[in-house]
């Protein structure tokens, strides 16, 4: 399987998850396959692409690249962790 298939394909799973059920696409595709060394590499950046892809279709904001995609996804993990350990205080 290319790697542009596998974004598809975690796209429309993750695209689905915001549909209802007799409206999902994600069943019609065979399973991805981890790689026997266990590299998940590829599988990883098709992941982070496909949500970058969603991300761009909901928002508009298209005129992001990876780089700065990566910026929006680590200040809201920061955040999320800030308040994670604020609430444990």
């Amino acid at each position: 399987m290319t790697n542009g298939e596998k974004i598809v394909q975690f796209y429309v799973a993750l695209t689905d998850m915001y549909k209802n059920e007799e409206n999902r696409d994600a069943s019609t595709f065979e399973p991805i396959c981890i790689s026997e060394d266990g590299d998940m590499t590829d599988d990883i950046y098709a992941m982070l692409t496909a949500i970058k892809i969603f991300y761009a279709n909901v928002t508009q904001d298209v005129d992001k690249d990876m780089i700065d995609f990566l910026a929006i996804l680590t200040k809201i993990t920061f955040n999320k962790c800030k308040l994670a350990e604020q609430k444990e205080e």
